[in-house]
């Protein structure tokens, strides 16, 4: 089952689709919550995650595309849902599942609720293999001879090298056949916050912010890590800081 949130800033729009899943995919839901205030929305999203983002693109103050920019996480299902079609591809590397004009069609909008329920069912399926169990802190990370498992409070912090990833650690350096994103997963229940879409930074080995436009991190061994203009506020709110 399904937790839903629809983000509209048009409350007429957002109760066609509340009322279009209602009709066509209740099955499939368990929760639902409509935001015509994408920062409303934001809060909600940084505090509570959800399963499926139905999104508008045109929003004030915030657009669809800076909303799950400024997100912690992104591992729900999105659907684009928008009166505009010059952003499909845009929303696409985004990495939406779909992408639904206005006015929107309920056969359109349930075959896009189908493909989100069977994404979530196959990783509920793949979970077990994709996270390790709890109270286990390392990340197994492939190796010639098998797998070898980094203690993950060793690891300052990860940096994106197109599909691998540098992990820097304490005492070595460990580059890694895995997407940024990939290790952001399976990471994400260990104090690890994505800061840049270059970084995935340990908290835990953070010493100090500098106020900036994104900021900038000092991590324990000195190094110095960007913070993007996107992902400072939830960064700020994960710590706890305000400016």
């Amino acid at each position: 089952m399904l937790d839903v949130v629809i983000v509209d800033d048009e409350k007429v729009s957002s109760d066609t689709v509340l009322f279009l899943l209602q009709e066509h995919c209740q099955s499939w839901i368990k929760t639902l919550h409509t935001f015509n205030d994408p920062e409303e929305a934001l809060t909600h999203l940084i505090a509570h995650g959800t399963d499926v983002l139905i999104l508008d693109v045109q929003m004030p103050r915030i657009n669809g595309f800076e909303l799950i920019n400024r997100l912690p996480r992104n591992d729900f299902q999105l659907i684009f849902c928008t009166a505009f079609d010059q952003f499909a591809i845009e929303a696409f590397k985004a990495s939406a599942i779909d992408y639904l004009l206005k006015p929107v069609l309920g056969d359109d909008l349930k075959n896009a609720m189908r493909k989100a329920y069977e994404h979530h069912v196959l990783k509920q399926r793949t979970a077990p293999t994709e996270e390790a169990p709890q109270g286990f802190n390392k990340l197994p990370v492939p190796s010639a001879e098998g797998i070898a498992f980094i203690d993950m409070d060793d690891i300052l912090y990860a940096e994106a090298e197109n599909n691998y990833t540098q992990l820097i650690c304490k005492s070595e350096k460990v580059l890694v056949s895995k997407t940024l994103k990939e290790i952001e997963q399976r990471t994400r229940h260990a104090g690890f916050l994505r800061v840049h879409h270059s970084y995935l930074v340990n908290v835990r080995h953070i010493v100090h912010y500098q106020k900036g436009r994104g900021g900038v991190l000092r991590l324990s061994n000195g190094d110095h890590i960007n913070v993007s203009k996107a992902k400072r506020d939830q960064l700020l709110l994960a710590l706890g800081m305000t400016e």
